[in-house]
């Protein structure tokens, strides 16, 4: 074979290992992200499928946190995306109302479609996205209802 050819075959594997450990770091950060979010080694392997996740590192990592449990309830067009009218979910201490969304719509990507109009009950009253959660808390997704 011509040497220009061996270069440019060279050249084109070079690429390919190139995107590949782009891929590879990128499927880390998704881990690494599900990991800090989700905060259970349990929820994350819920929610990653089969994909292992290495035991040492991520063990530690999860020990260190505090974690608290809330309770989110499902209504109408939530509880159809979920397949659930409720759930108990571990979440760190100082996560947000929107934090916790955003976890679940990651969990249950038909949230996504209507995310823009669900609105937040935090204990039975209306709240934002900033609203701090705190043990025990019950958060209610809440979408848009209506009828005659």
């Amino acid at each position: 074979m011509p040497a220009d050819v061996l270069s440019e075959l060279e050249a084109e594997k070079a690429a390919r290992r190139q995107r590949e450990a782009q891929r590879s770091a990128q499927v880390a950060a998704v881990i690494k992200a599900e990991v800090q979010s989700l905060g259970s080694k349990r929820e994350v392997y819920r929610s990653l499928g089969s994909v292992r996740l290495p035991h040492a590192r991520t063990n530690r990592t999860l020990r260190r946190r505090a974690h608290m449990r809330v309770k989110v309830l499902y209504f109408a067009r939530a509880r159809e995306a979920t397949g659930s009218t409720e759930e108990s979910a571990e979440i760190e201490n100082g996560t947000t109302a929107k934090a916790l969304l955003e976890t679940l719509v990651r969990r249950f990507p038909k949230l996504q479609e209507i995310r823009s109009c669900l609105v937040l009950a935090i204990n039975q009253e209306y709240a934002d996205g900033s609203a701090v959660l705190k043990e025990g808390d019950e958060v209610a997704l809440i979408p848009p209802i209506s009828g005659g």
